[in-house]
């Protein structure tokens, strides 16, 4: 087995020279071990009225159950080992799946926290018991574009509300930030930030003292 990498890496170095090489190596370490991520919260006040929009007759949502979460928890649906692991943990809690179905197949879904936002994977703020955190959304490739994505942030504006929640806020990555046009098409907007460090091992996750009130704004914690 070690011959064999070094076979490979001297093929690399041979191929290259040794400068552009270690430059190669050290780019690989930093990003196994250093970087900082931003990522954006936004809001919608579910007591704004919602614009009425199309939805194809064969297009509907309903609350994964615990089979239908396991029959999709596949690399086909965005899911790798640790999402599998998280998700099952999640759902253990009291997180909900909700599915985005068209023509009897699933082809998308987001998924849905109380009372908890998502700093870090496996950590996480308490927030007000108002909120609803959304996270982890996923559509097929061949039906991005399409519309179906609005649509289901159209139902659980209405789902929510009906359930007597007065938020709904999801965070992005900075550099995804075009996956923010739908929302900002449905009401949604920018209400704080939120900055992952990573550094040889060591994790430290930050959000202002003023976002943090904002989002801890009743007494039910």
């Amino acid at each position: 087995m070690l011959k064999k990498y070094k076979q490979e890496y001297t093929k690399i170095i041979s191929n290259e020279g040794v400068l552009p090489f270690i430059k190669k190596v050290i780019r690989y370490i930093a990003s196994k071990t250093v970087y900082i991520k931003k990522l954006i919260i936004f809001e919608r006040d579910l007591q704004i009225p919602i614009k009425k929009i199309d939805i194809q007759k064969n297009l509907f949502f309903k609350i994964a159950t615990k089979n239908e979460f396991d029959s999709i928890s596949t690399e086909a649906y965005g899911y790798d080992k640790n999402g599998i692991k998280y998700c099952k943990k999640r759902y253990s809690k009291g997180d909900r799946c909700i599915l985005t179905i068209l023509d009897d197949e699933v082809v998308g879904y987001i998924w849905l926290m109380n009372k908890e936002m998502e700093l870090s994977l496996y950590k996480h703020l308490p927030i007000s018991s108002e909120i609803v955190y959304a996270y982890k959304a996923f559509m097929l490739n061949k039906y991005r574009g399409k519309g179906i994505y609005s649509a289901l942030i159209h139902y659980l504006i209405k789902l929510l509300r009906d359930e007597g929640k007065k938020f709904i806020i999801a965070n992005i990555d900075k550099h995804y930030i075009q996956s923010f046009k739908p929302l900002d098409k449905m009401g949604f907007k920018e209400i704080g930030k939120i900055i992952n460090f990573r550094f040889f091992g060591l994790k430290y996750d930050y959000i202002s003292k003023k976002d943090m009130k904002y989002l801890q704004r009743d007494n039910s914690l």
